[in-house]
Formats: C-alpha cells, structure tokens, sequence
C-alpha cells in the first residue's frame, strides 16, 4: 500500500481568471524559478520535464489555488512555512486542505468529476505521424463510441498517473466507466510549442482506482485543466 500526500491551497483574496499562466509566472518570479517542481522546467531554455507535474495551478470558483502531490506536496508546504513573507499581504490568507490517500484498487467503486477535461490531445503513430484525437472523436457516430474512445484514453492517463507515483497496479486489474461527458467547449493552450485548441470535458465516471482528491489528468494540468472530485 502506497500512501500519496497531496495539498490543495486556496487564496480567497487572489482573484484570478482564465489565464492561469498569469498568476504561475507570478508564483515562479517570487520563487527566482529556483524550484523545477513550480515550473516544470529544465535549466536549459525552452526545456520541458516530461513528467506529471507536481504542482498544478488552479482557479477555484474565481479564485487563485495551488495543488501539490508527492514531491509537490513537500515543496507547498515549505512555501507556506518559509516562503510567503516574499509575498504580497493578499497571499497570507490561506485555506489549506491536506490529503494521504493509498492510491491503490478496492473492492468498492468510486465516483469522480472531472471539470475541463482536455482527453483528446495530438499523439504520434508508432510511424512518427501524428495522431489527431479531436478528428477521431467527431467522426464517432455514436454516444457509446464516444464514451468508449473517451474511457481508453482516461484508463492509460490513470495507468500513466500510477507508474510515475511508483505504483504499479495489477494486469488488467482497473475498471473504469464513463457515465456522462459534456463539452465545455474550446480551450487555449499556450506552450513552448505554440498555441493550440482542444475540446475540454466535463466528464463523471467510475472507478475502483483510490485517488487523491483534487488531481488532475489529460493534457495541460499544470495550467488549471482536467482536476476532479469525489462524488460521495
């Protein structure tokens, strides 16, 4: 059993908008980017860290939030212990939820929301070409074709989430159900790379996978995209 520490810090008096990139920058320039956990980058220019993101940034009803798992817990935590007097007065309020959870498979099933979903990112064909999800998922002619496509990319983003938390689940041991999905229409994603659009989600479904709540999947985390809930 692997326990997951987690945080979620809420800002109440940190109003923030769409642009999340906005108050990230913010946070890093505080920090003299001096911890990669923040910003997800390596010290060369323009170089990414291709891992899950331990730090997400997050508007919650409106306002500015941070979450922090693993070693992104440990990071936050020293942020708010030793770091804030840097801050401006609006950032030494704070609410503060904290989380262990075993991130592992149970007999009972769980049922989760996710909100701005980003599912259907590009990928690459074993050949190099790539792989446009948002094509594929349109041309399904079917809600349950469409819950399927859907429900195999959430099950290798959980599978993925579980190795880089260092745990490796049983062969074919995790059930998930796609119940519902709306669209919340299109999203900007700014990076290294450029601009893209992709189509976000509000998404529920099952699972017999524990999670920690609050963490996100699918593409642009880090930004504010793709966190979930319990539904209890």
């Amino acid at each position: 059993m692997t326990l997951i520490r987690s945080m979620l810090v809420v800002f109440p008096q940190i109003k923030v908008g769409e642009d999340i990139l906005k108050f990230r920058s913010f946070i890093n320039h505080q920090l003299n980017r001096e911890n990669d956990l923040f910003h997800n980058h390596a010290e060369q220019k323009n170089s990414v860290i291709y891992r899950y993101p331990r730090i997400h940034y997050r508007n919650i009803n409106g306002v500015a939030a941070i979450f922090g798992i693993k070693e992104g817990y440990t990071a936050l935590n020293e942020l708010l212990s030793e770091k804030l007097d840097k801050f401006p007065p609006k950032f030494q309020q704070f609410v503060r939820n904290e989380n262990r959870t075993s991130l592992a498979l149970i007999d009972t099933i769980q049922t989760y929301q996710l909100n701005h979903w980003l599912a259907l990112n590009l990928t690459k064909n074993k050949d190099g070409s790539t792989l446009n999800r948002e094509e594929i998922f349109e041309e399904l002619n079917t809600i349950d074709k469409k819950k399927e496509m859907l429900r195999s990319i959430l099950v290798a983003q959980l599978l993925g989430f579980c190795r880089e938390m260092s745990v490796e689940l049983p062969q074919g041991g995790i059930s998930v159900e796609i119940l519902t999905f709306n669209s919340t229409g299109k999203h900007k994603i700014v990076s290294e790379t450029g601009t893209a659009f992709f189509t976000g989600f509000k998404t529920t479904y099952r699972s017999n996978l524990l999670l920690p709540d609050y963490v996100a999947f699918g593409k642009a985390v880090s930004k504010g995209y793709g966190w979930q809930t319990l539904i209890k």
